[in-house]
């Protein structure tokens, strides 16, 4: 599994006359100021799960096709489109969120049959698909940019096509940067690899602890719950070994 995420940003007008200037701190559009919580859970949505949005803008160092918008709002080229550039630097604004991704049959790993790494050992095949879940969610993502944008008096200046391997934006698996399940924990050995304890059903002394025991990906970076997982694990694995049963 990995998060769902989505990309939208925002151009403000009223933003071209604020004064040059060079303290906004750390961030930026990827490691934004502000984090805006799951607020929709308590409404009816046509998609399970929920998502966070990460706002960032700023007069941050300029990064490769940072002037792609103001190309798609300004006619010309030369001198007149360096102008526009500088004129709204700054005044672009940018939202990503990231979303739970529901378990599908379509997503999974196996061993390779056919490759090995450099010591022999054969590795992982992954394969991953988003799912009908994900690609309402992100046309829902995409919808609360606008209004966000909107709201706030601004133009919004993404175009995202819905269909394709990318509708509404969705990033392809693996480039959310947080990736999790495929040893699923769980009291049933037929249905999951590990126990609550992060312990192997079939291999006694076999602990896992990191993201891979996740039954799903929330929307919320799991760092916090890996690390209480693990204490939760060790401390069982301290207490079997005293008792000789590892």
């Amino acid at each position: 599994m990995d998060s769902v995420g989505s990309w939208g940003s925002g151009y403000f007008p009223q933003l071209e006359k604020v004064l040059l200037h060079n303290h906004d701190g750390s961030g930026g559009n990827y490691l934004p100021h502000v984090y805006m919580p799951w607020w929709k859970f308590n409404r009816k949505n046509e998609f399970l799960g929920g998502y966070h949005i990460e706002p960032g803008g700023g007069r941050f160092m300029p990064v490769v096709q940072q002037f792609d918008d103001v190309c798609d709002r300004v006619e010309g080229y030369g001198s007149s489109l360096k102008q526009s550039c500088r004129r709204t630097y700054g005044a672009t604004t940018g939202m990503e969120a990231l979303g739970e991704m529901i378990p599908n049959e379509n997503t999974d790993c196996e061993i390779d049959p056919n490759v090995v790494d450099e010591w022999g050992i054969p590795v992982l095949r992954f394969h991953w698909r988003q799912g009908e879940n994900e690609i309402k969610m992100a046309k829902d993502m995409q919808q609360t940019f606008r209004a966000i944008v909107e709201a706030a008096g601004g133009v919004y200046s993404t175009d995202v096509t819905t269909d394709g391997p990318a509708p509404y934006g969705l990033y392809d698996g693996g480039t959310a940067i947080h990736e999790s399940g495929t040893v699923r924990m769980g009291d049933n050995p037929k249905s999951s690899a590990l126990n609550k304890y992060c312990q192997a059903h079939d291999v006694k002394n076999l602990f896992v602890t990191d993201a891979v025991a996740f039954v799903t990906s929330p929307d919320q970076n799991p760092t916090l719950s890996i690390l209480a997982l693990s204490w939760r694990a060790s401390e069982n694995l301290l207490e079997q070994a005293k008792r000789g049963n590892l």
